[in-house]
């Protein structure tokens, strides 16, 4: 069985664990943790995976072997009470966004709220696709902001999915299905909200310093699209 997991002191101001001595006691048990979580999350999302002796010595650890490895994959199960799939903002948001897109024809109950094709995503596509690539950008992008951890993933998604509405000039009591579904009101959602505008902004200070997220990159028709809404007057995000 592995070794009860102990505290570990303070490391010295001037050291890192990625400069750390590849041979350090730390170094090693990190690598073995780590191909430890690679090999289990595999199992699970992969089809077929290497053996246990494969990811054993990928862990760049000579006395780490098979046996350990699937030692070490019990312990980590124990631990995690086998809970090995849990809900996170983004599979709420991808809930949320197909149930407004269901109940409001995609998007079609409100047209003309804004001008989409002088907007900065329609290059990109169309109303429902801005609608639902935005709500996914946004979320990812919590990652960014730590205060983010202290929202439950389900009240996270559904502030993404009400900003992303009101970039597109629709209010959250505007589609009914959403408070059904989701059980949270506009005024509990107004905290997460103003985090997601704050992080949008800090995103856009970011690339305006040239310094760039990869997230934007990847939703760089949402990116553009959130950044003109925050820089004109009528973000509604605002109010």
């Amino acid at each position: 069985e592995p070794v009860e997991a102990k505290p570990l002191r303070a490391l010295d101001g001037d050291r890192v664990l990625h400069a750390m001595d590849a041979q350090h006691p730390l170094c090693n048990k990190l690598k073995r943790l780590g191909i430890t979580c690679v090999f289990v999350a595999a199992k699970v999302t992969e089809v077929t995976t290497p053996s246990a002796n494969v990811f054993a010595r990928y862990a760049q650890v000579s006395s780490f072997t098979r046996e350990q490895l699937l030692l070490a994959e019990r312990a980590l199960l124990r631990e995690m009470n086998y809970a090995l799939i849990r809900p996170t903002a983004f599979s709420f948001a991808e809930a949320y966004v197909e149930s407004v897109l269901r109940s409001t024809n995609r998007l079609r109950r409100f047209p003309d709220r804004i001008d989409f094709c002088g907007s900065g995503f329609a290059d990109y596509g169309d109303m429902p696709t801005c609608f639902k690539e935005t709500t996914y950008y946004l979320v990812e992008l919590s990652a960014y902001g730590h205060e983010g951890l202290k929202f439950a993933p389900s009240l996270l998604a559904a502030a993404a999915v009400a900003s992303s509405l009101s970039y597109l000039k629709i209010t959250w009591d505007e589609v009914p299905i959403l408070e059904e579904v989701v059980g949270y009101t506009s005024d509990e959602l107004k905290e997460p909200i103003d985090f997601l505008r704050r992080v949008a902004r800090d995103a856009q200070m970011i690339e305006e310093w040239g310094e760039g997220l990869m997230v934007n990159e990847k939703y760089e028709g949402c990116s553009n699209f959130v950044f003109s809404e925050i820089n004109s007057e009528g973000d509604p995000t605002r109010r």
